[in-house]
């Protein structure tokens, strides 16, 4: 508005004074319409993060489930006698390996 009143006014001022004002004042409109829709954008970042985190949380159950399973499963080769020391060995690592995945 300032840029635009000097020119209005008719007075001797410079032209390229003029137009920095001008190219000003317009700057400073597009910051303020960036502060105003900035809001808008970080809500919906958030609620993107929140959805996904919803999902997250779903799964959640079946897999405490299956890392259960596995340490049971653990647990019922350790205590068999039919089953060999190699075979009870890698149920042991593939059990910790879930274990620790979930870690």
């Amino acid at each position: 508005q300032i840029g635009q009143a000097m020119e209005q006014d008719g007075g001797n001022y410079s032209p390229g004074l003029n137009a920095a004002v001008l190219n000003t004042g317009e700057v400073y409109e597009e910051i303020g319409r960036l502060y105003e829709e900035q809001p808008r954008l970080d809500w919906e970042h958030l609620a993107d993060m929140m959805h996904d985190y919803k999902g997250l949380l779903t799964g959640f159950p079946q897999i405490l489930h299956v890392q259960s399973g596995s340490v049971g499963k653990h647990r019922e080769v350790d205590g068999d006698t039919k089953v060999g020391a190699a075979e009870a060995s890698a149920v042991k690592t593939r059990s910790d390996v879930v274990s620790y995945a979930l870690l």
